[in-house]
C-alpha cells in the first residue's frame, strides 16, 4: 500500500488526475514504490512489458541494445 505522499502524486499525475477515488484505489492497492540507486537498472530490454512506471523523482535513462 502507498503512503499518502505517494497517493498524493499518483492523484496529481496526467495519468490518473482524472479517475475517480475508486478508481484511485485500485490503482493504489497495485502500485509498489521502488527505490534505486544511481546505475541500478529498472528494468530489461526483453522484459515483459507487465507493469507501467511513475517516476516521482529523479531521472530514468533509456536506451538498446543492438
Amino acid at each position: 500500500m502507498l503512503d499518502e505522499e505517494a497517493k498524493s502524486k499518483v492523484s496529481s499525475s496526467m495519468l490518473f488526475r482524472r479517475l475517480s477515488a475508486d478508481h484511485l484505489e485500485q490503482v493504489y492497492v497495485r502500485a509498489v514504490v521502488v527505490n534505486l540507486e544511481d546505475g541500478d537498472m529498472l528494468f530489461n530490454q526483453q522484459d515483459p512489458a507487465k507493469r507501467f512506471y511513475l517516476v516521482q523523482s529523479g531521472q530514468i535513462k533509456l536506451f538498446s541494445m543492438s
